[in-house]
């Protein structure tokens, strides 16, 4: 089950099923629970071009660490 972070203290909540965060105490009202993102997530809620940076090939790596296309950003 993928869980939410808390606002305060960044500790995991569930926001469908909690109130209250159990480590800090802030109440959870703000918080909304995000739906998964995977193939089971309807196109409206992904984030635009996640299809693409997922099906891109492997950047090859140059000797300093970097790759040849941050040069082209």
């Amino acid at each position: 089950m993928p869980y939410d972070a808390c606002p305060t203290c960044r500790s995991k909540v569930d926001a469908v099923s909690e109130r209250y965060c159990s480590t800090c105490g802030v109440r959870l009202d703000d918080l909304e629970a995000a739906p998964p993102i995977d193939e089971r997530v309807p196109e409206r809620f992904r984030p635009f071009g996640l299809e693409e940076i997922e099906r891109s090939p492997d950047i090859d790596a140059i000797a300093d660490g970097g790759s040849y296309e941050e040069a082209d950003a």
